[in-house]
């Protein structure tokens, strides 16, 4: 008598059987998952790349500096 009761109560979601909600268990992410789930940082202007003596440096090597 009491599966049956147990059963019907879940039937009609008295008990807390049925999903509160139509969405998918999201488990929370640990880690890595929440750098990777933020994603990439902006990418830097390229004058903000180096200092001003690499760049120097660079310019003198003959690389193009900008």
């Amino acid at each position: 008598m009491l599966i049956i009761t147990l059963g019907a109560a879940c039937l009609l979601g008295t008990t807390g059987c049925a999903p509160k909600s139509n969405q998918a268990y999201q488990a929370p992410a640990m880690g890595a998952e929440t750098l990777f789930d933020k994603g990439l940082p902006k990418e830097k202007h390229t004058r903000h790349l180096y200092s001003k003596k690499e760049r120097a440096e660079m310019q003198k090597m003959g690389y193009p500096v900008n």
